[in-house]
């Protein structure tokens, strides 16, 4: 009996769709501070999800509670520059605006190692090319094929070959690029002079979300 207690203190109930509906109609239009702390402590496991994304690759001395700290910012902006009249998903714009408050946030933070900062770039950049390119939040399986093999390049390897120099003497890198990286013709000798069949550009375009007409 006490542990059903303890856990539905721990644990509000999720409101439905009628209820959230009311809730947004409320603040937006009377500014009720009942209703948007209602609508942070229901929307507050996005920021829990956004924060344990972002601490994958980072260093363990970054706690992942700090990050949900600095995602509630984002949440709280994102709950207050909502427009819900527009159509869109909460959850999907939320999600970009507590993730950006979370990155802002670390790269403020003098204690940052440069190899951190590097890496955030990294996957701030990632993670706005795939949600430009498929209109919706990246998943993990996509992130992770976008940042360890980045055009032909492990670019982990990259980073950690730069910050492994420890002297000013001047250092040359060589890097192979697979050329065509993405397309049918990926790695092919003669693919700098290569043709794509018909089948071939329609599934290029389309897994890159080109419409036709629109190649160039």
């Amino acid at each position: 009996m006490r542990t059903t207690s303890r856990a539905s203190r721990n644990s509000a109930p999720r409101k439905g769709t009628d209820e959230l509906n009311e809730l947004w109609a409320t603040y937006k239009e009377n500014g009720s501070a009942s209703s948007r702390e209602a609508l942070i402590v229901h929307f507050s496991p996005l920021v829990k999800y956004v924060a344990g994304r972002v601490a994958v690759g980072l260093p363990p001395n970054v706690e992942q509670a700090d990050l949900v700290s600095y995602g509630m910012f984002g949440l709280i902006d994102a709950i207050d520059k909502f427009e819900p009249e527009r159509g869109y998903k909460f959850e999907t714009y939320a999600i970009s605006r507590i993730k950006g408050a979370i990155l802002d946030e670390l790269r403020s933070i003098d204690w940052v190692p440069r190899s951190v900062r590097s890496k955030l770039r990294q996957i701030e950049k990632a993670i706005a090319k795939l949600e430009a390119l498929h209109h919706r939040p990246a998943t993990d399986a996509e992130l992770s094929a976008l940042m360890n093999n980045l055009g032909g390049h492990c670019v982990q390897s990259l980073c950690e070959a730069f910050d492994a120099i420890d002297h000013d003497r001047p250092t040359v890198f060589l890097a192979y690029t697979i050329k065509g990286w993405g397309t049918p013709l990926a790695g092919h000798k003669d693919n700098h002079a290569g043709l794509m069949t018909v089948d071939q550009m329609n599934a290029f375009r389309a897994s890159v979300g080109v419409g036709a007409g629109r190649e160039w």
